[in-house]
């Protein structure tokens, strides 16, 4: 994936940009998928990514951080904030 790519994901994903880092809205949460050498890697519930050249640092919410080379993303998915609530019982 390109930086124009990753860029425009970030955009659809709303996230905010502060010191450099781009930062999901409350409550959305990114996912990107890897692979190198035939190896796959999803780095999930992304909270800010910071693009820097041919590479791309990611925190996640459970304080992990991610160093990785933007040509080995091939996909991304965002998760829409969660205004309904929780439904009471078996759905």
């Amino acid at each position: 994936m390109t930086t124009e790519q990753l860029q425009q994901v970030l955009e659809m994903c709303e996230a905010q940009t502060e010191d450099g880092w781009a930062k999901m809205p409350e409550g959305r949460l990114l996912t990107l998928h890897l692979s190198a050498q035939g190896v796959g890697l999803t780095i999930g519930r992304i909270t800010s990514l910071k693009l820097g050249g041919p590479q791309a640092i990611a925190r996640t919410s459970r304080d992990e951080t991610f160093v990785f080379s933007l040509e080995n993303v091939f996909a991304s998915a965002f998760d829409e904030p969660n205004t309904k609530g929780r439904k009471a019982g078996f759905v």
